[in-house]
């Protein structure tokens, strides 16, 4: 069997296992639709708006280890039925203002708020029978937050952000960005290492270019008080310290938050979307993201996240430069001309 071939099937192999593990996921949701949630008043329900790889999955099942608490999982993929597809690069949904009309996207977000939806994808990760209150976690909305700010004016609203270097690298190992097949191809690896390296600085640049755009938008059309934003690094580092600050984000919302307390043990446990290793990194040690990175493509990702606005957010390093409470407050927007000098 010639190399292309043994990298066919390698991709191949990728692919079906990815699919597989959704199918699983979808099979095991069918028999958690027997929820009464009959609650449907929206303050009961959190949001949680993620980009995909942020470590969203890991907080809302954090959020849902309290006692009668729901997880709707990624409602926006229910009605574009982006789950029955190979492909998993993320499609955010059109930038929305307050008082833009979102159509169907709307009314699945209504629907998500109310404990309404009911489907085999959005029950997934779902162990609450007779919920008393709801977190609704999503990585396509980034875009509609300002919308749903507005929408859903006392329900609490959480943004967590993680640095886009992460994420890219992160996608990259999954292949999920453009360039995957190349960037995963072992053979090609091994016959130009020189251009498989500048392939993945161009995809970590488009990845990177991507989040900025789309946060940028919204970040800078939000009301900082009714928006709650954690850094998954600080989650990491202290999670209970990032837990207490949402205890008390959540304390003047509907009485059902007042006594929600996580159980700690979910802390320590990995994310369900945590995926195992295969492929190419699978036979390489792991690395931090920060050991790939070098000083050119350091100051590229800076440049983009100064051009739009973001450049307190985060730098070179692997740590935000802001505490969570800060965090849009020093998001500037780019005036409508072009990015600022």
């Amino acid at each position: 069997m010639g190399r292309s071939d043994k990298g066919r099937r390698a991709r191949s192999s990728r692919a079906a296992a990815y699919l597989r593990w959704k199918s699983n996921r979808v099979s095991e949701a069918s028999r958690r639709l027997a929820i009464a949630d009959v609650h449907t008043d929206p303050q009961r329900s959190l949001y949680l708006a993620s980009w995909q790889r942020s470590g969203s999955t890991w907080l809302a099942e954090i959020i849902a280890s309290a006692p009668r608490t729901r997880l709707i999982y990624e409602p926006a993929n229910v009605r574009q039925q982006f789950f029955l597809k190979g492909e998993p690069r993320l499609v955010a949904l059109p930038p929305s203002a307050p008082g833009d009309d979102l159509g169907d996207d709307g009314t699945m977000l209504e629907r998500s708020m109310r404990g309404t939806l009911l489907s085999p994808w959005a029950n997934q990760l779902n162990a609450a029978r007779r919920p008393v209150r709801r977190v609704i976690k999503d990585v396509r909305t980034i875009p509609v937050l300002p919308w749903l700010v507005d929408r859903f004016q006392d329900t609490p609203v959480v943004l967590l952000l993680r640095h886009p270097v992460a994420i890219a690298h992160s996608l990259i190992e999954l292949g999920w960005t453009l360039n995957a097949e190349s960037l995963l191809d072992p053979e090609l690896v091994e016959r130009d290492p020189v251009l498989v390296a500048e392939l993945r600085r161009q995809t970590i640049l488009q990845e990177v270019a991507l989040w900025a755009e789309q946060h940028a938008w919204a970040m800078a059309r939000l009301d900082s008080p009714r928006v709650h934003v954690v850094f998954y690094e600080e989650l990491r580092a202290r999670p209970t310290d990032e837990l207490n600050r949402l205890m008390a984000y959540l304390a003047p919302f509907h009485a059902t938050w007042q006594d929600w307390e996580p159980d700690p043990a979910s802390i320590a446990r990995p994310s369900t979307t945590s995926y195992p290793s295969t492929g190419t990194e699978r036979r390489q040690p792991q690395r931090r993201w920060t050991d790939l990175a070098d000083d050119a493509l350091s100051d590229d990702v800076i440049r983009i996240l100064r051009a739009r606005g973001l450049d307190q957010l985060y730098g070179a390093g692997p740590e935000p430069l802001v505490p969570g409470g800060d965090a849009l407050a020093c998001v500037h927007p780019t005036p409508p001309d072009g990015p600022r000098a």
